[in-house]
Formats: C-alpha cells, structure tokens, sequence
C-alpha cells in the first residue's frame, strides 16, 4: 500500500511539474547584468541603429551610459524587433533537447516581437507536436517586463508547469503599473508619440507629459503638466492613490540620489533606501568567480590576492580583469589562465598596456628610476603606509613612464590622519627626489601633484584635519556615485584660506620628503640603479634591497620567495654604490659616475666638495 502511494504520489508530480522548459525572452527587461545566464534564462539582443551604426546586441553593442548620451547628442535611434530566425534557432534549441519553451516579450503595442514569435510557434509546433510552446505577451517594457521574468523564474523553482507559469503570469501581469515622466520631448517625437509641432511647442512652455503603459501595453499621456516640480508632484500623488493592503511594492533607482526632492523620500513613498556601493573584499571575490566561471583557471589562482589588490574597483572592472587575462593566456599559447597572467591584466586595467616601443634616452630612464623609488622609499621608512607591491619604468598606455603600486595586506574602511600624511609626503616623493639627486624637477610629476593637492584640500575641508579650521565641513560632495566632484559651502574669503592652508600643507610634506630622501641617499642609489637595470621589480625585491642596506634583518625566511623575487638575493653592493649579480650581471654605469656630485640648496659647498671627493 505504501509503495503504491509513492508511485500515486509521483505520478501526481510528473503531472503538475510537466517536461522542464526553458524561459526565452528579448532584451528589453533590464534585469541586472548576468542575473539571466546565471537562471538560465535566454536573451534574445534588439538590435538598434544610432547615428550612422547598426549594432546587433551581440558582438557589437553599447552601455547604457553610451547609448543616452549618443541620443542627447542629437543622433537618432531605430529598434529592430528580434526576427523570425533568432527566435527560430532559440526555440530550436531547446525543443531539440526535449524541452518546452515559455517566450516573453515586450508589450506588443510597442514591438512585433510578438507577431514573430507566433509564426515561430506555428512552424515549430508542425515539427514538435508533444511540445509546449507559450508565446507571453508582458504588456510591459523595461524594469516592468523583467519584474515579470522574475516571477517566471521563481514559479519554475517553486514547480510549475510551463502553462501554469504562463497562466500566473497572465494575472500578475495586469497589476504591474508604468508610470513616468521625461524632460525633453524630442524623443517622444522622434519615436512617433507625437507631431513635431507639438513638440516644439510643448518644450517652449516646458510642458512635461505623465506617461503610462496602458491596459493594451501602449505608450499613452495620462496627464500634462508645466515645468518638472508639478510633474513629480503628479507621480506623488499617484504613489498616495495606492491601496497598500494590496501589496504593492514601488522600486527605483539613481546614481543622483542628492538632487530628489525630498517629498519622495518621506516615509510611505520611498522610505527604504539601499545603497548599492561598491564591492569590498569579499563581493569583489564572488565578483570574480561570476565573470569567470567560463574561464579555465590553473592551481596558481588566488582571488583572494586579486580581490585584495582590487580595492575601489567595480563589477565591470573586475569583469574586464578577467577579459585581459584571458586574452593574455591564448597570446602565450595556454588555454588556462593563471595568476601571473590575472596581476598583469590588473596592471593593464589600472595603468593601461605597456608601450615598450617607447623608448627612453639613458638620462630619462634614470631620471624615471629615481622618481619611482622615491615615492616607494618614503613608504618603505614610513610604518604606517601601505606596502609596496611593484615598481615599474615602462610606460604605459595612460601616459605614465612609471609607477609604484601599493595596497593594504588587509582591506581598510578607515585611515587616520599620520596614514593620510603619509601618502601626501609619499606623492611629492617622486618630484623631491628628481630635487634631491639632479638639481631640477621636471613635468613627470604632473598626476602626484594633482593627487596630493585633491587629498591636502579633502583632508582639511571634508575630514575636519586642520588645526587652523578644525572641526568644519567646507566643502561637500555634489555627486558620489558620479564624478565625486566636491563644491566648496564657505565664503569666498575662506576658500582663499583654504588655498593657503593646502600650500602650506603640501609645502611641508614636500620637505619632509626631501629630508628623507637626503638621510637615505646611499640606499635610494642603490634602488634606482637595480631598478634601472631591471625595468620592473616586486615590492619584496625592493624590501629585500632596502633591508640590507638599512642593516635591518629579514622577517620571513627567503627559501620561500618566488623566482623573479630571488634576484635580489644575488646582488652584492660594491663600495662605490655599484653592484654585481649573479642573474643580470654588470650594469651599465656610464651615466652613474657623478650622480652623487649634486648638491640642493639646503648642502653647503664644502660637504658638496666633501663628497665629490670622496
């Protein structure tokens, strides 16, 4: 008897939940980006036209971002729905390997995705008669359609057919509510919405239509208002007519949250606020494995160190980390990318390609190899500063003829103001040690100084880390999840303070800088010519190097170190500040014999004499 209820019970099952299927629908829903391919939902592109090129969604598309401001430059835009052969080969697919289809598409008083989808079903159904095939109309567009997707997607996990999940759908369907408003006609216009004339006139008078998608899935006018604050006020008022025993739930977005009238914001509108950051440590590792789960990865992988040396990037960052890499790996001939290749595509995200074919003259070169190593010498006597993880002088792509990268062993949330200090002193470190060494600066410090006088000014008019203005907000932030531009809240006659106050500080970061530099001359020669010599170096080559010449011991045992970093091992410094290695050999020197004649404005003219003697 048991038995027999089991089968009873099974039997029941196969009834409701029916063959599995595949949910199929067109890209007019914006869901988030990769949400589909991770349910298992396909994406069928509408391709589009916009100026003078045709892109198919596919190989060759835009970004959102791209594609607004393509149309606010005035070029116009066509859609094309998805034709019958992608749908056709779409729901070949998965009628071939034994599945029904549940196809969804944009309203079809906006599109004829639909009227292409049914031939398909008619031509499909000839050759799969057993099969279920559910052609949806959403009535909806954007985040409306993909709200509907959504619930398509959960009703299969809950377990239900095909043609229940259509049935469901065909009710909620009707409870979905579009209701918006634009600031410019001229795309209602270029769309067919309305006549040109009305147009013209309608942005005379700064005449803001209310638009809906009525019960028939058509862009219709609800209402029309002057100027943008009494359209709001209509929307408003419509989130008020709502019956919340219905259960209805109103969801937006924006990078601009700073500019919405506050009437929006109060409680009973939108009264849950959910910021949507960029990733820490441990969603930039799940980040990663999301974009390359596709991507053949070796044993030596470790997002945790990428994840690590990613702070502040986001999801498309990362996603293009993984791109570079891999294209990286079928460069080298592998079909697996491995850790070496994913640092690289990092540095190639971060500071852009090498441009090896820029070839500096010798006097460059050195200068560049001075440069960098002052910065990394100042973070290296500092121990409060992040540690140094590479030097480069090989130009790049992004203009730079060199950098130091550095990053936190541990992800940080807060830095004090001695940890803030010190990345100031250590930005004007490159322009101090050019000072130091050569008598001259030149115009590589171009980007330090910009980045040390945004940080001096933040430090003082956001951080409160000024003893002359003390604990006050000068200036704040117009918008964060933009540019992060700043504009000052003060008077004119303290933004001249200000002025002062960040010359003074950046002024005295500078001589520090030089004072270090000056007290450790003889290991900032020994640096720059390794560094010279062997273009780039890890930041535990240059502790290792630093280490000997300071006299001070090695904290970890250096049998572990990998094989790029045991050249330092090798090196033996001569008396003269040259050295010999048992990996590169002799370095050119030439341009190394009076490096150490110089002497700067703060040296007498004995102790320069002292030491061109010596």
């Amino acid at each position: 008897m048991y038995d027999l209820y089991i089968t009873i019970l099974i039997h029941k099952m196969g009834e409701s939940m029916g063959r599995d299927y595949v949910i199929i629908t067109d890209s007019s829903n914006d869901l988030p980006v990769g949400y589909a391919e991770e349910q298992g939902v396909v994406i069928i592109p509408i391709s589009f036209e916009i100026g003078d090129e045709v892109f198919d969604g596919r190989e060759k598309t835009l970004t959102k971002k791209e594609f607004y401001d393509r149309m606010r430059a005035g070029q116009g835009t066509k859609t094309a729905a998805p034709n019958i052969n992608d749908i056709e080969e779409e729901f070949e697919k998965a009628l071939s390997a034994g599945k029904d289809v549940l196809f969804t598409c944009l309203s079809s008083g906006i599109s004829s995705t639909i009227n292409n989808a049914f031939v398909c079903k008619e031509e499909m159904q000839e050759k799969y008669p057993d099969a279920e095939i559910c052609v949806f109309d959403s009535i909806c567009a954007s985040g409306g359609h993909g709200l509907l997707i959504y619930h398509a997607i959960e009703n299969k996990k809950k377990g239900m057919s095909v043609t229940e999940n259509m049935q469901a759908l065909e009710e909620l369907k009707h409870r979905i509510v579009h209701k918006f408003t634009v600031d410019d006609l001229t795309y209602l216009q270029r769309g067919g919405r309305i006549s040109k004339t009305a147009a013209v006139i309608g942005g005379m008078i700064q005449l803001k239509p209310v638009l809906h998608v009525d019960t028939e899935g058509r862009l219709a006018a609800e209402s029309k208002v002057r100027g943008r604050k009494k359209a709001l006020n209509q929307l408003l008022a419509e989130m008020d007519g709502f019956d919340s025993s219905k259960g209805i739930f109103i969801l937006a977005a924006t990078n601009r949250p700073e500019v919405l009238d506050k009437a929006l914001l109060r409680p009973g509108r939108l009264d849950r606020r959910i910021t949507v950051d960029r990733p820490d440590k441990k969603g930039r590792i799940e980040t990663l494995k999301v974009h390359s789960k596709d991507v053949l990865m070796d044993d030596t992988v470790d997002f945790d160190e990428i994840a690590m040396a990613t702070s502040g990037l986001v999801g498309s960052d990362l996603a293009n980390i993984i791109n570079e890499a891999a294209i990286a790996a079928v460069k080298n001939g592998r079909n697996v990318v491995t850790q070496k290749d994913l640092l690289g595509a990092f540095d190639t995200v971060v500071a852009g390609k090498e441009k090896k074919e820029r070839v500096l003259s010798k006097k460059e070169k050195q200068v560049v190899a001075y440069h960098e190593i002052g910065h990394a010498l100042i973070r290296a006597i500092k121990n409060n500063s992040d540690p140094v993880q590479k030097i480069t002088i090989i130009p790049h792509t992004n203009g730079s003829l060199g950098y130091v990268l550095n990053f936190p062993e541990e992800e940080k949330h807060l830095e004090t103001k001695d940890e803030l200090m010190t990345d100031l002193i250590s930005l004007v470190g490159g322009r101090a040690a050019e000072e130091v060494v050569f008598g001259s600066v030149t115009n590589g410090a171009y980007d330090d100084i910009k980045k040390a006088t945004n940080l001096a000014k933040t430090m003082i008019t956001r951080y409160g880390m000024s003893d002359r203005f003390g604990l006050v907000a000068l200036s704040t932030v117009e918008d964060e999840y933009l540019s992060g531009r700043a504009s000052m809240n003060c008077a004119q006659a303290t933004e001249a303070e200000v002025d002062d106050e960040v010359k003074k500080l950046i002024a005295s970061c500078y001589e520090e800088a030089k004072q270090i530099i000056r007290e450790n001359r003889e290991v900032m020669d020994q640096l720059a010519r390794y560094l010279y010599d062997h273009e780039t170096i890890t930041g535990k080559e240059f502790m290792k190097i630093f280490r000997e010449a300071k006299g001070i011991p090695e904290p970890v045992d250096t049998s572990l170190f990998s094989t790029s970093e045991k050249v330092a091992e090798s090196v033996t410094f001569n008396e003269d500040g040259s050295y010999s290695s048992t990996v590169s050999g002799e370095p050119e020197s030439d341009i190394w014999k009076n490096i150490g004649s110089h002497s700067d404005d703060n040296e007498s003219d004995d102790t320069a004499k002292e030491k061109e003697d010596d």
